[in-house]
């Protein structure tokens, strides 16, 4: 799978869900709390969660993470899917661009409050809304595994924790509970990964033996 597409499928991925805690402790390495509103975390947390951004954090100052990412010069009019979407009016916003066209696009937008994680279609409208292409960041992304697995951590659930629990020789229930946390911890802190709990890029690659 391409980085847009693995992007555009994390994000339909997380239509639904109001982990704003976690979106923020993957754009940022920690929760800043439930009064920062987190589209452009969420944004910035699916860049991170296929690899096309492992470096960058966003900017708590204010700065957000268009400059940071350096995606201010590359400003485009015709989006394609893994864009990064912005609009300043009425308020400041941030999405995920899953599909476009020349005058509608659709995507995927992180929002404070029910029901959280939404797709959504709208007019294209270029005086509304200004897109950023990922496109310079993707080099990057070309260098490293495909991440086919996802970022895991407690109330995750399906098949991708069962594979996980099998890997820790602990029961495959398919839900990660405080003892696949539990066995998550430990398994960190012997091969030497930050004990957070949180199953991602690193902790897979030692799960696999790579």
């Amino acid at each position: 799978m391409n980085p847009r597409d693995a992007l555009v499928a994390w994000a339909r991925a997380q239509v639904g869900s109001n982990d704003r805690a976690g979106y923020w402790a993957q754009a940022l390495g920690y929760d800043p709390g439930a009064k920062k509103a987190w589209c452009g975390a969420f944004c910035l947390a699916g860049l991170h969660a296929v690899g096309i951004a492992t470096d960058h954090k966003w900017g708590i100052d204010g700065s957000g993470f268009i400059g940071p990412l350096g995606l201010e010069h590359h400003r485009t009019s015709y989006p394609k899917p893994g864009d990064i979407g912005y609009q300043d009016r009425p308020y400041q916003h941030h999405f995920i661009v899953t599909d476009a066209d020349r005058h509608t696009f659709s995507s995927v937008d992180g929002n404070q409050g029910t029901p959280g994680v939404q797709e959504r279609h709208r007019v294209l409208d270029p005086y509304k809304y200004t897109f950023y292409s990922i496109e310079s960041l993707l080099h990057v992304a070309d260098t490293e595994p495909s991440p086919a697995l996802p970022v895991l951590r407690m109330g995750s659930h399906g098949p991708d924790v069962a594979e996980l629990q099998r890997l820790l020789g602990i029961r495959d229930d398919g839900s990660f509970g405080p003892k696949t946390a539990a066995a998550v911890m430990n398994f960190q802190r012997q091969h030497g990964l930050d004990a957070d709990g949180v199953v991602g890029k690193f902790t897979w690659e030692k799960l696999h033996g790579t």
